[in-house]
């Protein structure tokens, strides 16, 4: 029986594409695999993209010479951080990672390609649930903001009324 793969790290980061807001996330796991995670930052959203990379196979596509995955984790996590990764989204709806590289003293592209996962209906019952979750919190702080709000304009109108009283004597 074979072990799941424990995930060490992720983090996540969002870039924008066409307009739109994606969240992406990097993980990595103890199995020495990363994996990227690409999903619109929407919760109706009907797919993400998602594709996992051992360590010899990052090398061969991102042309990168470390022999340490925790290495290139941190590498593909400063590319995210300081917004050096983009987005290509290409008319047949293949995703890719895209940047550029340093490589023998010229620029070269880097393109990960990501498989598109439809998400199932079960899948967005729990994502739209999360959503009401979240919209029924703000709510409930929109409601306490508005309580306060009015209680300190009574207040203020009431110091109005003695303000004009004291004024009329």
């Amino acid at each position: 029986m074979s072990e799941t793969p424990e995930k060490i790290e992720s983090t996540t980061s969002i870039i924008l594409l066409q307009g739109d807001e994606y969240q992406i996330e990097l993980l990595l796991y103890s199995n020495n695999i990363i994996e990227f995670k690409v999903k619109l930052n929407n919760p109706t959203a009907s797919c993400y993209y998602t594709e996992k990379y051992n360590l010899e196979q990052i090398k061969e596509k991102a042309l990168l010479q470390s022999q340490d995955m925790r290495k290139v984790y941190e590498f593909y996590k400063r590319k995210f951080d300081k917004k050096k990764i983009d987005l290509l989204l290409t008319e047949d709806k293949k995703m890719y990672l895209y940047y550029k590289t340093p490589i023998d003293e010229e620029e070269t592209e880097i393109k990960l390609e990501l498989r598109k996962e439809n998400l199932e209906k079960s899948d967005f019952v729990g994502v739209l649930a999360k959503e009401v979750e979240q919209l029924e919190k703000k709510n409930k702080v929109l409601e306490s903001k508005i309580d306060e709000l009015q209680k300190n304009n009574d207040i203020l109108k009431n110091k109005k009324k003695k303000m004009n009283k004291n004024k009329e004597k």
